[in-house]
């Protein structure tokens, strides 16, 4: 936790002066919204998992049709070596109730963990946009860890994309983080080096 009795971080190559041409905590609430917009996606895929297993498995049930050894719906029939036997279809047919009761169980909780942790990091990113030092700090370390995370699915489509965009997010919320510590010691400012001259921060000019 920051104090106001402690110099404020040194910036480092990871920083930047704006967000976009605009102030940092602009930046910071953006991606505070982001975080609520997965923590509500979550959430709602949760509750889909829910509903699922009573919605979908009845009518899943009714598409095989063991005579024709297929799966019917809407004109289009599909069938392999398996589903044509039909004591294969049954197997399968378990499998994949199976499938659906785990995820509508275990699945469920974690989406809901998961919604969780956004929404407390998306409040966190907006009160750290509205001057928070601890909540900004909080926000840095999580989009740092977000960052690495995506460094592991790099080689799908959006991998790339994503984190790209996570770590310019874990950089603008750095450098909030930054400024604030800055702010609240100005008697201090931000010296580089011993004789570096003091630089005031991005979001007071």
């Amino acid at each position: 936790r920051y104090s106001h009795n402690m110099a404020p971080p040194p910036r480092g190559r990871f920083y930047v002066e704006k967000f976009l041409g605009l102030k940092h905590s602009v930046g910071v609430a953006c991606i505070g919204c982001v975080f609520l917009s997965k923590a509500a996606g979550a959430f709602t895929f949760a509750v889909a998992l829910l509903i699922a297993p009573e919605a979908l498995e009845p009518r899943f049930e009714n598409l095989y049709d063991p005579v024709a050894g297929a799966f019917s719906w809407g004109g289009f029939t599909y069938t392999d070596e398996c589903i044509a036997d039909e004591a294969c279809a049954a197997s399968f047919l378990a499998k994949t109730r199976d499938a659906i009761a785990f995820a509508a169980s275990y699945g469920v909780l974690f989406l809901l963990l998961t919604s969780l942790v956004f929404l407390v990091y998306g409040v966190l990113a907006l009160k750290a946009s509205d001057g928070s030092v601890p909540a900004a700090r909080r926000v840095y370390v999580f989009t740092t860890a977000l960052a690495v995370l995506c460094v592991f699915g790099l080689f799908d489509e959006t991998g790339f994309v994503a984190l790209i965009l996570t770590s310019y997010a874990a950089v603008v919320a750095r450098s909030h983080w930054i400024q604030l510590c800055e702010a609240a010691t100005p008697a201090l400012g931000y010296v580089v080096g011993e004789d570096s001259p003091a630089k005031p921060a991005a979001d007071k000019v």
